[in-house]
């Protein structure tokens, strides 16, 4: 299990940490653990400040700097781009200007946040760094990621440090932040910047960020496993709904792993939480899980083996379990011989309506049965070998 300790750890010795992973594994949820823990260490303070579209509207949503640590969450789209990242001209009233407006010259959150972490620590959250153009939004800031491009810990140059000519700025002008900050045309970045960004493994119809990006980047993966579902699902409770839930999900993810690979598998999060299972009582836990398959699951799951009706057949199980009289919410239908040979092929369909929440339930007791079925035989096998379980 991967901890903000270890996420803090890592980005202070590699700067730029990505969370790479399927949904539902906690990526945005261990982002602001690390947000907090690092506003902590270096402001003495947990506590934020937030600013939801400011005056200057520069970004949708900023966490405002305490003491000597600042931070920024930012979230990319196809509509974010390198003005609103860096620098940019950005209209402001005038009455110097014919008609009342003119153009000013505005930092971005990058720039404005490594301007403020000069005397101090910045740390940078970019949720889905893939969703949008990353090498526009970054430019030429993409060499400043490189730690070795900086300046160094006492804000001295080294040998290596770059610096970068900011557009729209004439020869020897400063842009003043409202902070009092002068940020000089030559900018140089400074060393204890830290970025901490996301990427969802799942999305394969959204660009991925180039090479150059990547590799500067310490990749931390969260792979769904069963100890994240163990402790999700509150399965140290006092009835057996939580322990149904993590078989329910062992077995699916085998199934997604084995058809689709692993980085489509479900994460932890998709489970109910506050309260998780294991706090609930036992009829409110089965109410809980049975909404949590008919919102978030199945409707992912269908998604996920939209084009492979085939697939989704073996992975749920539908032949099997149905012909035990358990119903899914899933309505499988199969072409006969004569349609198979004029080419119609099976499909599969959303049908929950058909199926109460009791028949849901059973359902997905069954299912769930299977994986702890398989692991007592693993777990009987490796006996007979002599060979210790796992």
């Amino acid at each position: 299990m991967i901890s903000a300790e270890d996420v803090l750890s890592a980005m202070e010795k590699h700067t730029n940490v990505l969370l790479y992973g399927p949904p539902g594994t906690g990526k945005s949820y261990l982002m602001k653990q690390v947000q907090n823990l690092f506003l902590a260490k270096y402001s003495g303070a947990a506590g934020l400040s937030c600013a939801v579209d400011t005056t200057a509207e520069r970004r949708a949503f900023a966490e405002m700097p305490v003491g000597r640590g600042c931070s920024r969450w930012v979230t990319f789209h196809q509509g974010y781009a390198y003005e609103d990242f860096v620098i940019g001209l950005r209209p402001q009233a005038s009455a110097a200007v014919r008609g009342g407006v003119g153009l000013e010259v505005r930092a971005g959150v990058l720039l404005e946040l490594a301007a403020q972490s000069v005397d101090g620590a910045g740390l940078l959250l970019i949720d889905e760094i893939n969703r949008g153009n990353a090498s526009r939004i970054f430019g030429e800031f993409i060499t400043l990621m490189e730690p070795d491009k900086r300046l160094r810990e006492d804000g001295s140059e080294a040998a290596t440090t770059v610096a970068v000519t900011l557009p729209y700025l004439a020869e020897s002008q400063t842009l003043r932040l409202e902070s009092g900050i002068e940020i000089p045309r030559e900018f140089r970045m400074p060393r204890r910047l830290y970025t901490l960004a996301s990427m969802n493994s799942v999305d394969k119809s959204i660009a991925p960020i180039d090479s150059a990006i990547r590799r500067r980047f310490y990749v931390i993966h969260l792979h769904p496993n069963k100890q994240d579902l163990v402790s999700a699902a509150g399965a140290a409770g006092s009835h057996h709904v939580p322990q149904l839930a993590v078989d329910l999900f062992d077995e699916l993810n085998r199934g997604i792993g084995l058809h689709l690979g692993p980085e489509y598998m479900l994460g932890q999060f998709y489970l109910p939480s506050s309260p998780c299972l294991g706090e609930m009582d036992e009829v409110t836990a089965q109410k809980a899980l049975v909404e949590c398959w008919r919102f978030k699951v199945l409707p992912q799951l269908l998604e996920l083996f939209h084009d492979r009706p085939a697939v989704c057949r073996k992975v749920l199980a539908l032949e099997h379990l149905e012909a035990k009289r358990s119903r899914s919410g899933v309505q499988l239908t199969k072409p006969s011989s004569d349609e198979e040979y004029e080419g119609a092929a099976e499909f599969v369909v959303n049908a929950q309506a058909e199926a109460s929440d009791k028949d849901i339930y059973e359902y997905l007791t069954r299912l769930a049965s299977r994986a702890a079925s398989r692991a007592m035989r693993e777990s009987k096998s490796d006996d007979d070998d002599g060979t210790p379980a796992s």
